[in-house]
């Protein structure tokens, strides 16, 4: 085991230490982003790991190349004398008032949308072939209505986001282009 010396300043908020998992999808940086940002919500440190993980988790651990690597993030608040509260204070002051640099107002994105949503629309392809498989009925999901969109259309790749399942499509088998 190796014992590490770090030099704390009075300006230092915390330390985060976190595996190559995470790593592979955010830097250094935007975890501490991350963790400033939420501090200055009011999450806690144990929750904050948590969504830090659940942010990097991969839609799929068979498509992507990163997010399914082991994941462990240790968070220390440097108190400098402080309360726990006072410290959440002191950060949230910190990052309102842009102190040293200016913390994002969100999480970066490490997924499209679109990725994700076919990653969805696979699952819940599967669910319904495997429940037709095993003869389960089921009340289809409630549908948004797409007027431009007919029943034999042939849908161009990138002219949508997402199109709900209805038995309608699944039936008279409209072409939703390649994905």
């Amino acid at each position: 085991m190796t014992v590490r010396s770090i030099a704390l300043y009075l300006r230092t908020e915390l330390n985060v230490y976190f595996t190559v998992g995470i790593w592979d999808c955010m830097t250094s940086q935007q975890v501490v982003d991350f963790v400033r940002l939420q501090v200055s919500e009011g999450k806690e440190l144990s929750e904050i790991g948590e969504m830090i993980c659940d942010h990097c988790l991969s839609p799929s651990s068979d498509d992507y190349d990163h997010g399914s690597d082991n994941m462990t993030i240790i968070i220390v608040a440097i108190l400098h004398g402080r309360t726990k509260e006072e410290w959440y204070a002191w950060v949230t002051d910190r990052v309102k008032n842009g102190y040293g640099y200016k913390t994002p107002s969100e999480a970066p994105r490490l997924y499209s949308r679109t990725y994700k949503e076919k990653l969805e629309a696979q699952e819940q392809a599967q669910q319904r072939y495997e429940e037709k498989k095993a003869g389960i009925k089921r009340d289809p999901p409630p549908s948004v209505v797409v007027p431009s969109i007919k029943v034999g259309d042939t849908i161009p790749s990138g002219t949508f986001s997402y199109i709900p399942y209805t038995p309608e499509f699944e039936n008279n088998n409209v072409s939703l282009g390649p994905f």
